[in-house]
Formats: structure tokens, sequence, C-alpha cells
């Protein structure tokens, strides 16, 4: 079989998360991602021809695509997972032999829990929801390189919804604005939250409907064009 594009895509994005990575764990039909420092957390449900993938764990993500990548253009390519150990990706007269990576490597040596998430089924209450554009993301993305500002506040006032690129370390420097819409939800929540656009790690390809949990511990951006990606990222403290 071969990975579909879409999917490619997903692993690309999910391997500036965290290069190891473990794929339909539990045969779950998800894969699922989470930095060192335990956000961002991004999800991706496999479909279709996706969920025929047994699950393994690779611990260089980065590495197999750039190989699968090569492999991929040469004629007849497949990947074959007929081994318990290793994946071959094959093409005419040529094959790479890319050995799973063991379950040890995913295992946290001082709790003993596993690395990569499971699927969180029910997030905690809902204060705010809000739309954001694929072309907001890009444009919020090229003013925070330009101000050299790491951090995104969204500000949420009177139902209206205020993007700010900003350093919520210091006072007194240049920011961005940029209006996004409004407050979705039917309720009187005025108030700010800030992420880092270190944990930001979204597929700019799409538009997002974004979610700020209750606390404004995190929130939460599902993929529009594709409802199968989901991510999480903590909020900092403001």
């Amino acid at each position: 079989m071969v990975f579909t594009e879409e999917l490619v895509k997903v692993l690309k994005n999910f391997s500036t998360i965290n290069p190891m990575i473990e794929v339909n764990l539990g045969q779950a039909g998800v894969v699922g991602v989470k930095s060192e420092i335990n956000t961002p957390i991004a999800f991706y449900d496999l479909d279709g021809t996706d969920k025929e993938i047994p699950e393994f764990r690779l611990y260089d993500l980065s590495n197999f695509l750039q190989l699968y990548d090569e492999m991929s253009k040469v004629k007849n390519f497949n990947i074959l997972f007929d081994n318990e150990r290793y994946l071959t990706l094959k093409a005419d007269g040529q094959s790479i032999k890319y050995y799973y990576a063991g379950k040890t490597f995913f295992i946290d040596q001082v709790t003993g829990k596993p690395k990569t998430p499971s699927k969180i089924k029910q997030l905690p209450s809902i204060m705010a929801s809000f739309k954001i554009t694929s072309e907001a993301l890009k444009r919020i993305s090229k003013m925070s390189d330009l101000l050299s500002h790491e951090h995104l506040t969204i500000e949420i006032e009177n139902k209206k919804v205020t993007a700010i690129v900003d350093d919520i370390t210091t006072t007194g420097q240049n920011d961005f604005k940029m209006e996004l819409g409004e407050n979705t939800m039917d309720n009187n929540f005025s108030d700010r939250i800030s992420f880092s656009f270190s944990n930001l790690k979204l597929i700019d390809d799409y538009d997002y409907s974004v979610y700020i949990i209750e606390g404004k511990v995190a929130a939460k951006f599902d993929a529009i064009q594709n409802p199968r990606l989901t991510y999480i990222v903590a909020s900092n403290k403001i």
C-alpha cells in the first residue's frame, strides 16, 4: 500500500512536533503525537485505506519521510508491512528496510507513562469559540517574524475576537492586531488567552474552529477542511 497524500502531509507536520511517533496504536485508527514538553498535542483519525496500516512506531519520523519522498519517485513504489520488525519501502529494483522503534523508546523513564497521547474523548467545558482562517494564520505568522514577537494573544471582548501579536513578558512593545470575528457562544465571556508561536505548529493551509477550554488552560483547534485533524495547545499565563 501507499500512504495517502493527506496522511503524508499530516505526518510531515507531526514530525515538527516530535519525530517519535506511534501510528494506529492498538489498531484504534488514530495517529497521536505530543512534544517533549507535552504541548502541543495532535491527533489524526485514520480513514479508508489508511486504517489498513498496522500498529508501528518510528524513532525518527523526519528521516523516514525523507526516504519515503525519495523512494516514492520511483516507478511501482509500495510500502510492505509484511514483517513485525520492520517495513519495506519498495520500488523497481530498489528497496529500503526500515526498522520499527522499540516500545521502550516511547515510555517516560521517570513516570513510566507513554510519551505519545491517547485520544481525548471528552474535553472540559468550552468558554468561547471562533474561527480563524488560513489567510489569517499566515498573516499572523508573518507579523510574528517581522516584529520578532513570540506570543499570540487572543482577546475576546463583547463577543468580538481579536488576535494580537505581542510579547507578554514586557511592556511598551510594538504589536499587531487583527480582527477574527465573533465568539459564537451565547455567553458574556470577556478575557485574554496567550499562546507561544513555538507551540502553534498548525498546518496553515486549513481554516480552524477554535475552542477555548475552561480555565483558559488550553485551546482546541479543529481543522475545518480536514475534520480528522485536531490540535490541543496549552496557553501561557498572563
